[in-house]
This record gives structure tokens, C-alpha cells and sequence, in this order.
């Protein structure tokens, strides 16, 4: 059986490291994993399968380095000696986190393929300097191909660098087995019409406050509820806002979950407001769940959803606004189910076609 390694910092609940955890899960079925986190922690690391191999730099070495600019430099001599004296014997190597720095230096010093996972639009995240000292940092050039979630951040990174005319497209696996377990089939007693937005909370991403402004139009001709499933830097100004705005019988605030998926499969809409996004897993996991989606246009949301599974706005308040305002006023239901046992058998088969075993 081949072996492959993923790198990652840690596991915590986030939106990457669920689709980590699907995609190595998957995997595992078919391959030998091994599983190298930076610090050995984080909540999902218990939802990892039993036959997958986990190691760290934390437990191998007793070292624990946040993932930042200043850490490494303060701990400069100790990672130079870390990454060089690693060595592990597999037939590929994914960095699966797109910004650390010493993951993707010890994966470039071992022996066979190794392949970087870029997950977000990078023109979108970073301003010139900073995409530039990415590109110093993580060495994307040295690897043998870059895997990139959407088709837009693909298109976008070719954009950003002259002559790059390589890279492959593979979408995230969706866990149906994980979701379809959680799925709650009972009917709510409110009549209420109920959003869900399950995300970080980070307005400079995740622009929660799109939805929060509608939500306060609304209220006076409908009958609504918005659940906010997450936690982040933001999390204090959205309940202010909700206090200042008498919007505390509305908007209801759940902090971080282990399991959204009872919640998502109860709600009336998911509505993702970001200004950008990697691949937006969790309108998948709507779909999947029979949820119709409101989404602003990132990633290949467009492609993908618009007008079959719901709506795909442009990324803007009055945008989102009328989207809520028509799922409120039609009762709106998806007419047409999600296959999601066909998209992660096209995942797997693009990823078998990538590596070549």
C-alpha cells in the first residue's frame, strides 16, 4: 500500500481542518496515512480514523512554535535544525496548510512527489507585499504541482504570476456519512422562517454584518430567525450590534460547535455573506443536507449553485438583502437533490489521476 503524508499546524474546529479530516479519512481507505501536525492539538483530532498515523513536531521534538513571522525568527535556530534532521520515508507528501512556513520546509526536504493545497483566493487575501513574502516563504515554485480548491483560485493565482501555467483543480470531499448521522428529521414548533450562518467570525472575510443589516430590514414585514454558528475576533461587535439594534429576539448566537449539522439540517437557509472564500464547504454540506443556499459570489459558487440550489449574489448588503427577502417571501425549497456520493467519487478520481497510483 502507498504511503502519503499530510501536514498541518494543528486541528482545531475550522473550516479547513473538517475538510482535512474528510479528506485524509477518505483516503485512508485506499492508502497508508500519515498525519504530521506542527502542535498536536485541537478538537477533530478524535474524529481522525483509527488506521491513520499521527506525529508531530510537538510530541517527536517538544517543540511548540506559533505559526508567525516573530516566533520563527525568535525560534530560527532550533526550526533550521528541526527541518533538517526529519526524515520520512513515503511515496508523497501533501502541505495541506497554505501558509506554514516550516510544514512546508520539512515536506520540501524529503525523498518523493510533494504537492502544495492552496485553499483561498490568495489575491483576494493578500496585498502585493504580502503575497510576496508568501511566495519567498512558502517556496510554491518547488513543488512538484499545486492542488487549488476552485476554479477561481486558480485562475486568480495564474493571474497573480507571469508564465504559471500549471496547477490542477480538485473540489473537497464532502463527509455524507458524518452529516446524514447528525441529520435531525423533526419539524420545528416556530413558524419561523429560519437563516443559518455557519462561519468565522471575522468581518473582514466573512462580512457578517451584510447579513445582521438585512436581517434589521426585515424584521418589520417578516417573521425570521438568524442563527450564528462560530466565534472570532468579531464576535463582541455582532452582539452589539443585536443589542443596539433590538435584534436579540431574532439573531440567536450559538459559539463554536462540534456538530452544526443538526442545526443546518433544521434551518430554512444557509447564507454564507463573505467576500472570500477558498470553497465554501459549507454550502455543500447545505445542499447535501437538502438546505438551499444564499451565497455571495466566491469561489465557484456561481458555477455551482446559482439559480439550482439557490441564490448566488454579487457581494454587497442590498444583494444579500433581496435574496432573504425572496427565500422569505416564496418559502423557498430546493426542487432538485445534491449528489454527493457522485462529486467524491469524481474528488477521488481526480486525486488518484494527480498522484499517478
Amino acid at each position: 500500500m502507498k504511503k502519503i503524508v499530510f501536514a498541518i499546524t494543528s486541528l482545531p474546529i475550522g473550516g479547513m481542518e473538517r475538510v482535512f479530516v474528510d479528506y485524509v479519512n477518505l483516503l485512508s481507505q485506499h492508502y497508508e496515512i500519515i498525519v504530521l501536525l506542527q502542535n498536536e492539538e485541537g478538537e477533530l483530532l478524535n474524529e481522525l480514523n483509527d488506521s491513520v498515523t499521527i506525529t508531530s513536531l510537538e510530541r517527536t521534538y517538544g517543540f511548540k512554535c506559533k505559526n508567525t513571522p516573530i516566533s520563527i525568527i525568535l525560534n530560527s535556530i532550533r526550526i533550521f535544525k528541526i527541518i533538517n534532521s526529519i526524515q520520512i520515508k513515503a511515496d508523497l507528501f501533501i502541505c495541506f496548510t497554505t501558509y506554514n512556513y516550516i510544514l512546508s520546509r520539512i515536506i520540501l526536504k524529503q525523498q518523493g512527489k510533494k504537492y502544495l493545497w492552496v485553499h483561498n483566493n490568495l489575491k483576494a487575501r493578500f496585498h502585493f507585499f504580502k503575497f510576496k513574502l508568501w511566495r519567498c516563504l512558502m517556496n510554491p515554485h518547488k513543488y512538484d504541482n499545486i492542488v487549488f480548491v476552485s476554479h477561481k483560485a486558480h485562475e486568480t493565482y495564474k493571474s497573480c504570476i507571469k508564465l504559471f501555467n500549471s496547477g490542477v483543480v480538485i473540489y473537497n470531499p464532502i463527509n455524507t456519512s458524518k452529516l446524514l448521522r447528525f441529520k435531525k428529521n423533526e419539524h420545528r414548533c416556530s413558524n419561523k422562517f429560519r437563516f443559518i450562518n455557519i462561519s468565522r467570525h471575522q468581518e473582514k472575510a466573512k462580512r457578517i454584518f451584510r447579513i445582521l443589516k438585512a436581517a434589521k430590514k426585515l424584521k418589520c414585514e417578516f417573521e425570521l430567525e438568524l442563527l450564528l454558528v462560530g466565534d472570532g475576533p468579531d464576535n463582541n461587535k455582532y452582539r452589539e450590534f443585536v443589542t443596539k439594534n433590538g435584534l436579540d429576539d431574532v439573531v440567536k448566537f450559538t459559539g463554536k460547535l462540534t456538530n452544526p449539522y443538526s442545526l443546518l439540517s433544521t434551518s430554512d437557509a444557509l447564507i454564507l455573506s463573505s467576500e472570500y472564500e477558498g470553497f465554501g464547504m459549507v454550502l455543500y454540506e447545505a445542499i447535501t443536507l437538502g438546505v438551499p443556499i444564499i451565497s455571495t459570489d466566491i469561489a465557484d459558487a456561481k458555477m455551482v449553485f446559482d439559480k439550482t440550489y439557490g441564490y448566488v449574489v454579487d457581494r454587497s448588503e442590498g444583494e444579500i438583502y433581496n435574496a432573504m427577502k425572496s427565500f422569505l417571501k416564496e418559502r423557498y425549497k430546493l426542487t432538485e437533490s445534491f449528489d454527493a456520493t457522485k462529486h467524491n467519487e469524481k474528488v477521488l478520481l481526480d486525486f488518484k489521476s494527480l498522484i499517478g497510483f
